[in-house]
C-alpha cells in the first residue's frame, strides 16, 4: 500500500497526451515524493533537472504499475516497460540499474 512521503519513480507523459498509453522504457524515470493516496493511484510531487510539478489525485493523479525500474511482467516471461504517467517502487540500493 503507497504511503505519504515514500519515495518513487513517476515515468512521464510525452506531449502531446495521446487516448492511448504510451510506454515509457525505465530509463525514463523521474525521481518522486508520494503526497496524497487513494487506492493504487496517488498524488506526486515530481522532481526533474528542469524543474519539478506536482501531479495531484484532483487532476487524475498517478497509477502505480508494478515490476521496479525492469517494468511490468508479461505472463509467460518477459516485461513490458511502464505506462506513461505511472508510478512504481524503484529498485533496492545495490540491485543495479536505474
Amino acid at each position: 500500500m503507497p504511503q505519504v512521503a515514500s519515495a518513487v519513480h513517476y515515468v512521464p507523459e510525452r506531449p502531446p497526451p495521446r487516448p492511448w498509453p504510451v510506454r515509457q522504457p525505465a530509463s525514463r524515470c523521474q525521481a518522486a515524493v508520494i503526497t496524497e493516496v487513494r487506492d493504487e493511484y496517488a498524488g506526486l510531487f515530481v522532481m526533474t533537472p528542469a524543474g519539478s510539478f506536482h501531479q495531484p489525485l484532483s487532476a487524475g493523479g498517478s497509477h502505480f504499475e508494478d515490476g521496479g525500474c525492469d517494468g511490468v511482467p508479461l505472463p509467460g516471461g518477459g516485461r513490458l516497460d511502464h505506462t506513461a504517467g505511472s508510478w512504481h517502487y524503484p529498485r533496492p540500493p545495490g540491485a543495479g540499474g536505474s
